[in-house]
């Protein structure tokens, strides 16, 4: 586990134990929900970021009936995807509760059956079928705008930082894993990640 970060004169990570571990570049934190907990502990300001848990239901309607394609709808916080063995998940925007001291998340009884309910009425050959499992145990962390930050965390730093990866950055995140990769090893910044810059710099 990683306790503190820092730099000068070279960036380092510091392990359980006291070990430090020294990089040539930077150290690049990639925590997520972790980031401002690290950050901290460094003595560092932390950014403009929150941890929600979306609420996630695993579901298995009646005679096996079972969408076959990714689902979302406009007005509604509704994501339906169906999954191996006739399980249907149902997910989209309903937050559990998340417990920072404890880091973990419960689920709500009140969004359990909301999702269920919008579920049902968008599609109702869902109606009726079996609630398998309902969990809000994976955090994501957001940022103000939606966008990852992937930025030096100040101008004086060689610490860099990958986070607010949630909803669709992840899906951009395999692309931005190339630019990350071309700033650390040439010096010079893709005008890309321009719109992921931390606030103030």
């Amino acid at each position: 586990m990683v306790e503190e970060v820092g730099s000068g004169p070279r960036p380092w990570a510091q392990v359980r134990g006291g070990r430090r571990l020294h990089a040539r570049r930077a150290v690049i934190l990639a925590a997520n929900y972790g980031t401002n907990a690290l950050l901290e502990r460094s003595g560092q300001k932390p950014l403009p970021l929150w941890t929600m848990v979306p609420q996630v239901l695993m579901y298995r309607a009646k005679e096996n009936y079972q969408p076959k394609h990714l689902i979302g709808h406009l007005q509604q916080k509704l994501a339906i995807k169906p999954l191996a063995d006739g399980i249907t998940m149902i997910s989209g925007g309903m937050r559990g509760k998340w417990d920072a001291g404890e880091e973990s998340g419960t689920t709500v009884s009140r969004m359990i059956e909301t999702s269920l309910n919008i579920a049902t009425t968008a599609l109702p050959a869902l109606a009726g079928g079996e609630l398998l499992e309902a969990h809000a145990s994976l955090p994501e962390t957001y940022t103000p705008d939606g966008l990852p930050y992937i930025d030096y965390i100040d101008s004086d730093s060689q610490v860099f930082v990958a986070a607010g990866w949630h909803g669709h950055g992840f899906a951009i995140a395999p692309s931005m894993a190339s630019h990350i990769a071309d700033w650390l090893s040439t010096g010079r910044k893709p005008s890309v990640l321009n719109p992921f810059r931390v606030p103030g710099r």
